[in-house]
């Protein structure tokens, strides 16, 4: 479209030359040029002044967007950095598309993002919902102070000194951070975010509403205005919009809490029994149905009446805040193992070190090389896709907010390597591979992690993987193919037991007891990754072909 513009008026430039041969033939004729040139250049520095404008917007911008303009390989092991990243490429790339224009010099812009974008695929509004729930997931699970991490860094004993580039968030991604949480009901974070934007405006720019803010902010807390931290200058979100978030933020929240209590003194049920009479009035009053529906909730963590309790449990070992198992128990030991007198160990015998008797839980040390972890990775990177859980109601295979990873399945026609790791996962366990599922790989970005949950099939609930032949999950072995800086555990929360990633390492437990019932002792999560990177291989094995291997007890509830 420029192009038509210069070239028309070209042409308007020519044709005006033929018409108006002999201007300089006549005095009147030249001063009109003098009123002609000075308009001509009024319009050209016009548009020079604005073609500065807009570059200054675009450098300013770009400045402004710390996922575009600085930033190295590391950010991808640091939520914060990542998060900025997702940003950049998304939120931010498309405010400074839009402001280039139709001009020839975007066009060249535009075709190398159409390069990138076929090479790679570039961060969408789903990509940064994600990347702010994690880092908020981060924030609630390992009690991350909001100012700290909009500072750049990850708690004050956790992180902070090792990082290198400290990078201070700005208004515009406070306030994303914040409707995010919004949006997704999280009403407490999105408070405390939105208050964290309202600080960080310039003090010419707030003083005028502070006010007008204090009423709004949690506990009948103040904004201080910063005379120490050099923030932003310039923000495309406007004061009121985050003035209008929290407002509504503090509104709903206190709605909710006066609703919750209404509800509980309305009904005069405690939840157990409310959720029985729900339960019954969506399944037509089907006593069997009900319970089954109660059954299948409550395996899955829906709900139960210690949830909260739950929960906090989980967050705390995944925090690290427990003692070890082994200072309480003196049966618990670790030493070298030839699994039953295995030939493929007696010479080379594996470390072996128990972590809890009842369920049996094993750790078994350095028995997968980092060469083999790497072509493992090599695999499975092209075929990571987002991890799906079973839906308790229909058995099927769906996505979940309870599970944030991304997973690939390995056969062993893959890779002789794949072949050969399942070969030593019969070998350390001693149980059949004959029903065992093929090797599962799982890679966690940003808050990444899986909730408490069982990976056998309960009963009342449908799972694809229980078939009539191969039965059940009898046990689990977990590999760890990769060091974890903060975070990452696996955790137990019914024992009380953290796991922590180890590279080359794999945990190892039995879902099921010897009678072919659960063991609800195995209920385990992953905790979200703080920093660095998580990458772990799952070997699932089955009932069948374990008769003889894992015999059943004399005593019937073993």
């Amino acid at each position: 479209m420029e192009k038509v513009a210069v070239l028309t008026l070209l042409s308007l430039l020519q044709l005006s030359s033929v018409i108006q041969c002999e201007v300089f033939t006549s005095q009147s004729d030249l001063e009109s040029l003098i009123y002609l040139r000075r308009e001509v250049k009024s319009a050209i520095d016009e548009y020079i002044q604005k073609e500065e404008s807009r570059l200054e917007y675009l450098k300013e911008r770009l400045k402004s967007s710390r996922g575009l303009s600085s930033g190295d390989e590391s950010d991808a092991t640091n939520p914060i950095n990542a998060f900025l990243l997702v940003k950049g490429l998304s939120l931010d790339l498309a405010e400074i598309v839009a402001v280039t224009g139709d001009r020839d010099s975007f066009k060249e812009f535009a075709r190398r993002m159409e390069e990138l974008n076929e090479a790679t695929t570039f961060p969408d509004n789903e990509d940064i919902s994600g990347a702010a729930l994690g880092l908020i997931r981060l924030q609630d699970t390992y009690q991350l102070d909001t100012k700290s991490i909009a500072n750049g860094a990850l708690g004050d004993s956790c992180c902070a000194p090792e990082l290198s580039d400290f990078r201070l968030l700005p208004v515009d991604d406070c306030f994303e951070l914040g409707r995010q949480s919004y949006l997704s009901k999280d009403y407490d974070y999105a408070i405390q975010w939105f208050t964290e934007a309202l600080f960080r405006y310039p003090s010419t720019e707030v003083e005028d509403s502070i006010a007008n803010v204090s009423m709004l902010l949690p506990h009948g807390e103040e904004v201080l205005i910063s005379t120490d931290l050099e923030f932003e200058s310039s923000s495309k979100v406007s004061k009121s919009k985050i003035l209008d978030y929290l407002s509504w933020a503090k509104d709903i929240k206190k709605t909710l809490e006066i609703g919750k209590d209404f509800l509980a003194k309305l009904t005069g049920l405690e939840m157990d029994a409310f959720v029985d009479q729900v339960a019954r009035a969506v399944s037509g009053g089907d006593q069997e149905e009900t319970k089954q529906k109660r059954v299948a909730l409550k395996s899955n963590n829906l709900f139960f009446k210690d949830r909260d309790t739950l929960e906090a449990r989980y967050k705390s070992l995944c925090r690290g805040e427990t003692k070890s198992n082994s200072s309480i128990n003196p049966m618990l030991k670790c030493y070298f193992s030839s699994r039953g007198n295995n030939p493929y160990y007696l010479i080379g015998p594996i470390k072996e070190e128990i972590l809890n008797l009842s369920p049996l839980i094993k750790i078994f040390r350095n028995i997968i090389h980092d060469e083999e972890i790497e072509k493992i990775k090599e695999l499975a990177k092209p075929r990571l896709e987002t991890a799906m859980v079973v839906n308790v109601f229909t058995g099927s295979n769906e996505k979940s907010q309870t599970r944030v990873s991304k997973t690939a399945w390995l056969v062993d026609e893959d890779d002789p390597i794949v072949s050969k790791i399942n070969q030593r996962v019969g070998f350390v366990t001693g149980l059949s591979m004959e029903t065992a599922e093929l090797l599962q790989i799982a890679n966690y970005g940003i808050g990444g992690m899986y909730l408490p949950h069982y990976d056998y099939a309960q009963p009342g609930q449908t799972a694809s993987f229980v078939t009539n032949t191969d039965g059940n999950r009898i046990a689990t072995l977990l590999f760890y193919m990769s060091d974890v800086e903060k975070g990452g555990a696996t955790v137990f929360p019914k024992l009380n037991l953290s796991v922590w990633p180890e590279k080359g390492s794999a945990a190892f437990w039995y879902n099921l007891k010897k009678n072919g019932d659960g063991d609800s002792g195995t209920q385990h999560a992953a905790c979200p990754v703080l920093l660095g990177t998580k990458f772990v291989s799952n070997k699932w094995i089955h009932e069948r072909g374990q008769e003889f291997r894992r015999r059943c007890s004399l005593k019937p509830n073993e």
